[in-house]
């Protein structure tokens, strides 16, 4: 009887070896590692535009009312959103008002215990309650010539502002 030969040549492979196994896998983790960080960078992204979206929301919604006064009085109102957004506080700024009756206004979004904040700029004329028709004179002095404003105008002009990083 003969014996059954194996036939086994040196150089010929069938399979990978464990080092190609390693260096594939470790190329993998990279590119999971990768796909992970992006992920999460959008997620944070996503709440950060959030937040300033809600900051610009809160931002109107103060001017609003401040415009809904009868007056504004120069110097600082402050206060927080109780039932909407309890993370969230306003600053409003106001200063006198030019020849226009316009009072400059800067109002402030913090959150995030104050390390994030929104600053909404403009210019705000308070309601005035429906009055008598006023006298063609005015009340600003000389005014021939000169084009009066609306007394429901309320911006004139608004500048929008944010503080991405301010305090972080």
């Amino acid at each position: 009887m003969r014996r059954a030969r194996t036939n086994l040549q040196l150089g010929s492979r069938q399979g990978m070896t464990l080092l190609e196994v390693l260096v594939a896998m470790t190329v993998l983790a990279i590119g999971i590692v990768g796909v992970l960080g992006a992920v999460s960078a959008c997620l944070q992204s996503s709440t950060a535009s959030a937040q300033y979206s809600v900051a610009t929301l809160l931002a109107g919604r103060v001017a609003a009312e401040l415009e809904r006064l009868e007056a504004l009085e120069t110097g600082e109102l402050s206060g927080t959103f109780e039932e909407t957004a309890r993370d969230y506080a306003w600053t409003a700024e106001i200063a006198s008002a030019d020849e226009f009756g316009l009072h400059p206004v800067r109002i402030t979004i913090n959150w995030d215990a104050g390390t994030k904040h929104f600053y909404l700029y403009t210019q705000l004329r308070p309601h005035s309650p429906p009055a008598a028709k006023a006298s063609d004179s005015g009340s600003f002095g000389d005014t021939s010539g000169a084009e009066s404003l609306p007394a429901d105008s309320s911006s004139a002009r608004t500048t929008v502002r944010d503080a991405r990083g301010v305090g972080q």
